[in-house]
């Protein structure tokens, strides 16, 4: 009776979310106060064989409502797309959790961390568990491997959990609907597995709602994003790329979208750019915006009044009292997904590259005009060069004395906002090159 009322509850809080129509709002709120957190104390007293009904009915609530919220009414939201969603964030997913996969490891948690007190309390000789709790368990080492009997008391929810979401990944790394694909675009999707999951890189997830801060995404936006990270297909894969001059096929995934050079490539930067900018103001650095140096080289542009080429010194994207008054930051965001993917891939070698390349081209032009420099380079997918992340790490640690936020707080701000703007970025260059015949 108890997991019909709360299976009643748990539907009715998620119909009402879904007529707040924004996605990136709707995500939030299931992930955080809807869903499966509705239920976590249910399937940690219960054991799931007699709640399977209501188990079940709950997955299709949750499986309905994410690709309501990731495709709207389009397709591509298969069975791969949403166990890929219910991982955690650090392994990929979007950290909706499933209620079929919690169960798998809720109730054993619970029966095992609960027996000491249990026996304390009572202060007798401690009854067997119950046949439904053995059966539990059978089914999770079934999953996870067999766990001895003193290793078990020792396993926590999160300890069980870590161990069930791991094999669980790895089955979808090997999954029909990734090792049928080609050898060029298995890579390609490994790649982005691995670069998800990377410190940072998924910080945008949790990113309020907020225009002032430019953390809004229209719902096409954020679901060219949720596309690219779940590996939904967006375009054809029959036609050249929609960018005048551009001849190259554009590929069914959009990552032709990424690497195609343009307005969008460069609009992409710009809206980092920005984003490092505003940090910069809150940290009371007086940043620059496009500050005039003549030591980032020359750059050729066209007039937007006369149309004519015209050939000027490029400016840098912020210039900011640092160690030394007026450091130059020049930003940069690169691509990981290359035409010939290497064998091995490794999250974070294409922003550390683009970072040396930066120190190589302007470290020494800019020493000798009395600029010191940093590069600051991040990949399409979020990760961050290191130098990149030692920086937004010292603007946190500014922000708690100029803003007085707590340490916890500032983090939030300075990665979450970077995460946004690179994905907001990437969002319109998917945009820009979509084909309007077909779902987005």
């Amino acid at each position: 009776m108890l997991s019909i009322f709360t299976l009643i509850l748990c539907q009715q809080s998620t119909e009402l979310m879904m007529h707040l129509r924004d996605p990136q709002l709707q995500l939030l709120l299931l992930r955080a106060c809807l869903g499966s957190t509705k239920v976590v104390h249910l399937l940690r007293t219960s054991p799931p064989c007699l709640i399977s009904p209501a188990i079940k009915q709950m997955e299709s609530c949750l499986r309905d409502t994410l690709r309501s919220i990731i495709v709207g009414d389009g397709p591509w939201f298969d069975d791969f797309q949403f166990d890929l969603a219910t991982l955690p964030i650090d392994m990929s997913g979007l950290g909706v959790y499933n209620p079929a996969d919690i169960s798998n490891f809720a109730y054993v948690a619970s029966m095992v961390g609960t027996q000491g007190l249990q026996d304390r309390i009572m202060g007798v000789e401690p009854p067997p568990l119950p046949v439904e709790f053995h059966r539990s368990l059978e089914s999770l080492q079934s999953i996870i491997g067999p766990l001895s009997d003193i290793e078990l008391p020792q396993q926590t929810q999160s300890t069980l959990a870590k161990m069930f979401y791991d094999k669980k990944r790895s089955w979808l790394v090997s999954s029909p609907y990734i090792t049928s694909r080609p050898v060029a675009l298995q890579r390609r999707f490994l790649a982005i597995l691995e670069s998800t999951r990377q410190p940072h890189a998924s910080d945008f997830l949790f990113a309020l709602p907020n225009e002032g801060l430019c953390q809004v995404m229209t719902s096409m936006e954020f679901r060219a994003v949720m596309a690219l990270r779940l590996l939904i297909p967006k375009f054809s894969g029959l036609r050249l790329c929609s960018r005048k001059n551009c001849t190259a096929p554009m590929d069914a995934f959009g990552y032709h979208a990424i690497c195609c050079v343009g307005k969008q490539m460069f609009q992409r930067h710009e809206l980092v750019a920005d984003a490092l900018h505003m940090l910069a103001f809150d940290a009371k650095l007086q940043p620059q915006r496009n500050a005039p140096v003549q030591c980032l080289g020359l750059i050729r542009r066209r007039s937007p009044t006369t149309g004519i080429l015209v050939t000027k010194y490029r400016p840098a994207d912020v210039l900011l009292n640092w160690d030394r008054p007026r450091t130059c930051v020049d930003s940069t965001v690169v691509s990981p997904i290359l035409a010939t993917m290497p064998v091995k891939f490794v999250p974070g070698a294409a922003a550390l590259a683009a970072q040396n390349l930066k120190y190589a081209k302007h470290d020494d032009a800019c020493a000798a005009a009395g600029y010191p420099f940093i590069a600051f380079a991040v990949d399409a997918f979020g990760v961050l060069a290191p130098d990149s992340l030692s920086m937004l790490k010292r603007l946190a640690a500014l922000l708690q004395i100029t803003k007085m936020y707590p340490e916890y707080l500032a983090h939030q701000l300075v990665f979450r906002r970077i995460s946004f703007a690179i994905h907001l970025g990437v969002a319109r260059q998917l945009i820009a090159r979509r084909e309007h015949d077909l779902y987005f």
